[in-house]
């Protein structure tokens, strides 16, 4: 079983950016993220392994950035 957490990982990949450097931004963001995390604690994700079969389905929704010719 694997549990992530998604919708952490784009604020905790920008914040290691700065962690030689932090400005005082960044320690204000990283407090939110951690009253978030506080808040928000039994929140995850789990994918467990199944023996049914896996039915994979994607949708997406792009234009090619208005592209007429696409």
């Amino acid at each position: 079983m694997t549990c992530t957490r998604p919708d952490l990982s784009w604020i905790v990949s920008r914040l290691s950016q700065t962690l030689s450097n932090p400005r005082t931004g960044d320690l204000i963001a990283a407090k939110h993220v951690l009253r978030y995390l506080k808040g928000t604690v039994d929140y995850e994700l789990c994918f467990k392994k199944s023996d049914a079969d896996l039915q994979l389905t994607a949708y997406s929704d792009s234009d090619w950035a208005s592209c007429l010719e696409d």
